[in-house]
């Protein structure tokens, strides 16, 4: 009742009664306090020491390390340092996925649930200015562009996850506008044409992650991910199929996509063979820009015999019907451009 009173009587009562000085609950209420805050900062202690030592030591089963790292991350989704760290741990004690691998069979029943854990600390500190604050993605650039300490964590951060990430298969379409969002972050916004060579290895890694999640996608999951989530996955394949005589780069950031272009460009193919598999609209992908930027591609000289046999079998899977696109005649200018060049082979 003393605490509802206002000040100036509070005083006076106190004053009568100053048993009443000090309320046993408040020192309770504080006790209880400075005990939780030194059990938290132990335990960030303690799940530091323990993430060091699962990553020196080899010979213990990694099945129950990656299971103990994943724990980790789930009761310390915040910290920044530990997140650092466990990602790094859980990149060097996962396997590289291989179907029938018998080591690995733990990924089939709950590759996705660690997935979406992955996902969901990748969302929390690279689209957010702080883990529990609502989605900012300009501040985020803004501050990567600045290039702040935090941001130099995020970027280490997204490292790490991007990289366990790709070493297991799984399928988490909710996950892909959170991949869009985070590479531009990671790329400081820069497009294409400026980008750096880590950038262009975020880039490659980031399609890897879109093609693993497309290919396990059917039509309802097409749906789900809505408007929105599908423009983003187009905008990524037409602003990145980059063609010979489309390149406006400069000398260095070309040499930079110069190393990941035959990677990168059979991925992208990859993603539009997917999207031509699961559309739930016949002209996803039938847009004059689109066509226009498939076209280019295929006709790149420059691409090996491999990725540009992979980029004329789309143009079997495309509905383009008796009208006419950007890719009538692409076929005859592949072959013209090869046998001009003297490198018309029979896989061509």
């Amino acid at each position: 009742m003393i605490r509802r009173v206002n000040s100036t009587w509070n005083n006076v009562v106190r004053s009568i009664y100053p048993e009443f000085a000090t309320h046993p609950s408040r020192e309770l209420i504080q006790e209880s306090e400075e005990t939780w805050r030194a059990t938290f900062f132990r335990d960030k202690e303690n799940a530091q020491v323990t993430i060091r030592n699962q990553r020196e030591d080899i010979e213990t089963d990694p099945l129950h390390e990656v299971s103990n790292i994943l724990n980790i991350i789930q009761t310390h989704p915040a910290s920044l340092n530990i997140l650092v760290e466990a990602m790094n741990a859980l990149y060097g004690r996962t396997s590289p996925w291989s179907s029938g691998d018998e080591e690995l069979r733990w990924y089939l029943l709950g590759s996705d649930t660690h997935a979406n854990t992955l996902y969901s600390a990748l969302s929390r500190h690279t689209l957010r200015p702080t883990p529990y604050s609502a989605h900012d993605l300009p501040s985020q650039i803004r501050e990567h562009i600045v290039a702040t300490p935090r941001a130099t964590k995020v970027l280490a951060l997204g490292d790490g996850i991007l990289n366990a990430l790709v070493k297991f298969k799984h399928c988490c379409p909710s996950a892909i506008p959170t991949l869009y969002d985070s590479l531009r972050v990671f790329t400081a916004g820069r497009v294409p044409c400026k980008k750096e060579k880590q950038d262009w290895s975020y880039t490659l890694r980031t399609a890897t992650l879109l093609s693993m999640n497309l290919r396990g996608m059917d039509s309802e999951d097409l749906i789900k991910l809505g408007k929105q989530g599908l423009e983003a996955i187009l905008n990524f394949v037409q602003i990145h199929l980059i063609a010979q005589r489309c390149r406006w780069m400069r000398k260095r950031a070309y040499a930079a996509w110069k190393e990941v272009q035959e990677p990168f460009t059979t991925i992208l193919y990859d993603i539009i063979a997917d999207l031509l598999r699961i559309q739930f609209r016949h002209d996803t992908l039938h847009l004059t820009d689109m066509l226009q930027a498939i076209a280019d591609s295929i006709e790149d000289s420059s691409q090996s015999d491999g990725v540009t046999v992979q980029g004329l079998n789309i143009l079997s899977c495309l509905n383009l019907g008796s009208q006419r696109s950007p890719l009538d005649g692409v076929i005859l200018k592949v072959l013209q451009s090869k046998w001009n060049g003297n490198t018309l082979t029979p896989t061509i």
